[in-house]
């Protein structure tokens, strides 16, 4: 894959991918079809076309593709990712899952989304109080600069703007 030499993260990959890309994909990929894997294949599709077939060498090559994938994941970010990993992913889809474990899953997803919705907050509301006591503080801050700040144009064009950007608030 030409992407992959290049250091990209998987977004910057999607928003360049194109068709062009995706046939060169292709390509490449079909130029690593060997022989023997199309032996293997047309063996059980048309045994009269294939000749010597060998067979595959199941754990070499399923070890070379674990090796390609944790390379290629590696590349585009996933540095803590380790062929221990993948060889578990990998190990944990052969089997079809059962009623009783997609059961198991569907429960386990509604039991994480609940907390996110005991989590939420109300929504948030101003009242009168909190306003007055933050325009007190306000008030107590500005004054502090006026008294303490050798520069009084200063201290008063800071006064000013916070009393215009706030001026939002004193209306209501």
């Amino acid at each position: 894959m030409r992407q992959s030499r290049e250091k990209t993260n998987v977004k910057e990959f999607w928003k360049k991918f194109n068709i062009k890309i995706a046939i060169d994909i292709i390509g490449d990929a079909w130029n690593d079809v060997t022989q023997q894997c199309l032996n293997g294949v047309w063996k059980n599709i048309w045994p009269a076309v294939v000749n010597d077939f060998q067979g595959f060498a199941a754990d070499e090559f399923i070890s070379d593709a674990r090796h390609g994938i944790v390379e290629m994941v590696k590349s585009v970010g996933f540095e803590q990712v380790n062929e221990e990993n993948m060889a578990e992913l990998l190990d944990s889809h052969r089997e079809e899952l059962s009623n009783k474990d997609l059961l198991e899953l569907d429960r386990e997803q509604h039991e994480e989304e609940e907390p996110m919705e005991e989590n939420e907050r109300p929504p948030r509301v101003l009242m009168m109080k909190g306003m007055a006591d933050a325009f007190k503080l306000l008030d107590g801050y500005l004054a502090l600069f006026d008294e303490n700040d050798p520069n009084h144009e200063r201290s008063a064009e800071v006064a000013r703007l916070m009393k215009e950007v706030n001026a939002c608030y004193m209306e209501l």
